[in-house]
Protein backbone atom coordinates (compact mmCIF):
# COMPACT_ATOMS: atom_id res chain seq x y z
CA UNK A 1 0.00 0.00 0.00
CA UNK A 2 1.41 3.42 -0.94
CA UNK A 3 2.45 5.23 2.22
CA UNK A 4 4.69 8.09 1.15
CA UNK A 5 3.92 11.35 -0.56
CA UNK A 6 6.04 10.38 -3.56
CA UNK A 7 4.55 6.92 -4.05
CA UNK A 8 2.46 6.40 -7.16
CA UNK A 9 -1.16 5.41 -6.43
CA UNK A 10 -2.95 3.63 -9.28
CA UNK A 11 -6.68 3.04 -9.52
CA UNK A 12 -7.61 0.39 -12.08
CA UNK A 13 -11.02 -0.32 -13.57
CA UNK A 14 -13.31 -1.76 -10.90
CA UNK A 15 -15.89 -4.60 -11.03
CA UNK A 16 -18.59 -1.90 -10.93
CA UNK A 17 -17.06 -0.32 -14.03
CA UNK A 18 -17.12 -3.66 -15.85
CA UNK A 19 -20.71 -4.44 -14.83
CA UNK A 20 -21.98 -1.04 -15.95
CA UNK A 21 -20.27 -1.17 -19.32
CA UNK A 22 -21.06 -4.81 -19.99
CA UNK A 23 -24.74 -4.09 -19.29
CA UNK A 24 -24.63 -1.26 -21.85
CA UNK A 25 -22.90 -3.53 -24.38
CA UNK A 26 -25.37 -6.37 -23.90
CA UNK A 27 -28.38 -4.05 -23.96
CA UNK A 28 -27.43 -2.30 -27.21
CA UNK A 29 -26.21 -5.38 -29.07
CA UNK A 30 -29.12 -7.41 -27.71
CA UNK A 31 -31.56 -4.78 -28.95
CA UNK A 32 -29.83 -4.79 -32.33
CA UNK A 33 -30.21 -8.57 -32.58
CA UNK A 34 -33.86 -8.39 -31.51
CA UNK A 35 -34.87 -5.81 -34.12
CA UNK A 36 -32.77 -7.43 -36.84
CA UNK A 37 -34.38 -10.81 -36.16
CA UNK A 38 -37.86 -9.33 -36.34
CA UNK A 39 -37.10 -7.55 -39.61
CA UNK A 40 -35.30 -10.44 -41.29
CA UNK A 41 -37.11 -13.48 -39.88
CA UNK A 42 -39.89 -12.76 -37.39
CA UNK A 43 -42.06 -10.36 -39.41
CA UNK A 44 -41.71 -12.26 -42.71
CA UNK A 45 -42.71 -15.45 -40.88
CA UNK A 46 -45.76 -13.73 -39.40
CA UNK A 47 -46.72 -12.51 -42.87
CA UNK A 48 -46.41 -16.04 -44.23
CA UNK A 49 -48.81 -17.29 -41.55
CA UNK A 50 -51.24 -14.39 -42.02
CA UNK A 51 -51.36 -14.83 -45.80
CA UNK A 52 -51.81 -18.58 -45.52
CA UNK A 53 -54.75 -18.12 -43.15
CA UNK A 54 -56.32 -15.53 -45.45
CA UNK A 55 -56.10 -18.02 -48.28
CA UNK A 56 -57.86 -20.63 -46.15
CA UNK A 57 -60.60 -18.10 -45.42
CA UNK A 58 -61.00 -17.21 -49.08
CA UNK A 59 -61.31 -20.89 -49.92
CA UNK A 60 -63.71 -21.33 -46.99
CA UNK A 61 -61.47 -23.99 -45.43
CA UNK A 62 -61.12 -22.50 -41.96
CA UNK A 63 -62.02 -25.86 -40.42
CA UNK A 64 -58.89 -27.36 -41.94
CA UNK A 65 -56.61 -24.71 -40.45
CA UNK A 66 -56.07 -26.38 -37.08
CA UNK A 67 -54.55 -29.53 -38.57
CA UNK A 68 -52.56 -27.55 -41.14
CA UNK A 69 -51.18 -25.23 -38.45
CA UNK A 70 -50.23 -28.06 -36.09
CA UNK A 71 -48.06 -29.62 -38.78
CA UNK A 72 -46.07 -26.40 -39.00
CA UNK A 73 -46.18 -25.39 -35.34
CA UNK A 74 -48.24 -22.33 -36.27
CA UNK A 75 -50.88 -20.59 -34.09
CA UNK A 76 -54.54 -21.50 -34.13
CA UNK A 77 -57.19 -19.41 -35.84
CA UNK A 78 -57.66 -17.19 -32.76
CA UNK A 79 -54.02 -16.13 -32.64
CA UNK A 80 -53.17 -15.31 -36.23
CA UNK A 81 -50.63 -12.44 -36.35
CA UNK A 82 -51.42 -9.22 -38.14
CA UNK A 83 -49.90 -8.66 -41.54
CA UNK A 84 -46.77 -6.51 -41.30
CA UNK A 85 -46.25 -3.80 -43.89
CA UNK A 86 -43.02 -3.51 -45.90
CA UNK A 87 -42.41 -0.21 -44.10
CA UNK A 88 -42.58 -1.83 -40.68
CA UNK A 89 -40.14 -4.53 -41.78
CA UNK A 90 -37.71 -1.92 -43.10
CA UNK A 91 -38.07 0.02 -39.85
CA UNK A 92 -37.11 -3.03 -37.80
CA UNK A 93 -34.05 -3.61 -39.97
CA UNK A 94 -33.09 0.06 -39.79
CA UNK A 95 -33.39 0.19 -36.00
CA UNK A 96 -31.42 -3.04 -35.74
CA UNK A 97 -28.64 -1.62 -37.89
CA UNK A 98 -28.48 1.63 -35.91
CA UNK A 99 -28.51 -0.20 -32.58
CA UNK A 100 -25.77 -2.48 -33.89
CA UNK A 101 -23.55 0.46 -34.79
CA UNK A 102 -24.18 2.03 -31.39
CA UNK A 103 -23.52 -1.29 -29.67
CA UNK A 104 -20.21 -1.75 -31.46
CA UNK A 105 -19.28 1.78 -30.47
CA UNK A 106 -20.11 1.05 -26.84
CA UNK A 107 -18.11 -2.18 -27.01
CA UNK A 108 -15.12 -0.37 -28.50
CA UNK A 109 -15.31 2.30 -25.81
CA UNK A 110 -15.49 -0.35 -23.10
CA UNK A 111 -12.47 -2.22 -24.44
CA UNK A 112 -10.54 1.05 -24.68
CA UNK A 113 -11.45 2.34 -21.22
CA UNK A 114 -11.06 -0.91 -19.29
CA UNK A 115 -7.29 -0.78 -19.67
CA UNK A 116 -6.99 2.83 -18.51
CA UNK A 117 -6.09 3.91 -14.98
CA UNK A 118 -6.62 6.81 -12.60
CA UNK A 119 -3.24 7.70 -11.13
CA UNK A 120 -1.48 10.20 -8.90
CA UNK A 121 2.19 10.67 -8.14
CA UNK A 122 4.02 13.33 -6.17
CA UNK A 123 3.18 16.13 -8.60
CA UNK A 124 0.29 15.23 -10.90
CA UNK A 125 -3.11 13.69 -11.37
CA UNK A 126 -3.45 11.46 -14.43
CA UNK A 127 -6.99 10.73 -15.57
CA UNK A 128 -8.16 7.67 -17.55
CA UNK A 129 -8.98 10.05 -20.40
CA UNK A 130 -5.35 11.02 -20.77
CA UNK A 131 -5.32 14.37 -18.97
CA UNK A 132 -2.36 15.34 -16.82
CA UNK A 133 -3.29 17.80 -14.09
CA UNK A 134 -0.33 19.30 -12.20
CA UNK A 135 -1.19 19.68 -8.54
CA UNK A 136 0.20 23.22 -8.70
CA UNK A 137 -2.55 24.16 -11.19
CA UNK A 138 -5.46 22.99 -9.03
CA UNK A 139 -7.81 25.77 -7.96
CA UNK A 140 -10.54 23.82 -6.22
CA UNK A 141 -11.77 20.26 -5.69
CA UNK A 142 -15.53 19.75 -5.48
CA UNK A 143 -16.21 16.65 -3.37
CA UNK A 144 -19.96 17.17 -2.85
CA UNK A 145 -20.77 13.91 -4.66
CA UNK A 146 -17.90 11.83 -3.32
CA UNK A 147 -19.71 10.18 -0.38
CA UNK A 148 -22.80 9.36 -2.45
CA UNK A 149 -21.45 8.61 -5.93
CA UNK A 150 -17.68 8.50 -5.64
CA UNK A 151 -17.31 11.54 -7.90
CA UNK A 152 -15.06 14.56 -7.44
CA UNK A 153 -14.46 17.46 -9.81
CA UNK A 154 -11.00 18.96 -9.96
CA UNK A 155 -10.93 22.54 -11.21
CA UNK A 156 -7.52 23.57 -12.50
CA UNK A 157 -6.02 26.44 -14.46
CA UNK A 158 -4.45 26.05 -17.91
CA UNK A 159 -3.26 29.11 -19.81
CA UNK A 160 -5.57 31.37 -17.83
CA UNK A 161 -8.63 29.15 -18.34
CA UNK A 162 -10.28 27.11 -15.61
CA UNK A 163 -10.81 23.51 -16.72
CA UNK A 164 -12.30 20.50 -15.04
CA UNK A 165 -11.22 16.89 -14.58
CA UNK A 166 -13.52 14.27 -13.09
CA UNK A 167 -12.27 11.73 -10.57
CA UNK A 168 -14.58 8.71 -10.76
CA UNK A 169 -13.73 6.59 -7.75
CA UNK A 170 -16.44 4.01 -8.40
CA UNK A 171 -15.03 3.26 -11.86
CA UNK A 172 -11.32 3.50 -11.06
CA UNK A 173 -9.80 2.50 -7.75
CA UNK A 174 -13.04 1.62 -6.06
CA UNK A 175 -14.21 1.27 -2.47
CA UNK A 176 -13.66 -2.44 -1.86
CA UNK A 177 -11.15 -4.34 0.22
CA UNK A 178 -9.28 -3.00 3.21
CA UNK A 179 -9.39 0.63 4.22
CA UNK A 180 -8.18 3.13 3.22
CA UNK A 181 -9.82 2.39 -0.11
CA UNK A 182 -7.77 3.01 -3.22
CA UNK A 183 -10.17 5.69 -4.51
CA UNK A 184 -9.99 7.50 -1.16
CA UNK A 185 -6.19 7.37 -1.25
CA UNK A 186 -6.18 9.05 -4.65
CA UNK A 187 -8.58 11.77 -3.55
CA UNK A 188 -6.64 12.39 -0.34
CA UNK A 189 -3.45 12.91 -2.34
CA UNK A 190 -5.24 15.43 -4.57
CA UNK A 191 -6.80 17.27 -1.63
CA UNK A 192 -3.42 17.49 0.12
CA UNK A 193 -2.19 19.70 -2.73
CA UNK A 194 -5.39 21.65 -3.39
CA UNK A 195 -6.33 25.02 -1.89
CA UNK A 196 -8.74 24.67 0.99
CA UNK A 197 -11.10 27.18 -0.63
CA UNK A 198 -11.35 28.23 -4.29
CA UNK A 199 -9.80 31.59 -5.22
CA UNK A 200 -12.49 34.27 -5.22
CA UNK A 201 -11.82 35.30 -8.81
CA UNK A 202 -12.49 31.75 -10.03
CA UNK A 203 -16.08 31.67 -8.81
CA UNK A 204 -17.23 33.55 -11.87
CA UNK A 205 -14.77 31.92 -14.28
CA UNK A 206 -15.83 29.94 -17.30
CA UNK A 207 -15.24 26.30 -16.36
CA UNK A 208 -14.49 23.97 -19.25
CA UNK A 209 -13.98 20.26 -19.36
CA UNK A 210 -10.53 19.49 -20.54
Amino acid sequence: MPSTESAVIIGRATPWFHKRWLFAVLFTLGSAAWFAYDGAIGYPKQNEIARAFEQFKEEKREDDWAAYARQRDWPDAKNIPKLKSPESIRTQLYIGAVAGVIGLGVLSSFLYRRGKVLKVDADNLYTPGGKTVPFASIQHVDTALWAEKGLARVHYRVDGTIRQAVVDGLSYGGFAGEKPYRADQILERILAHAPKTPPAEDNASDVRSG
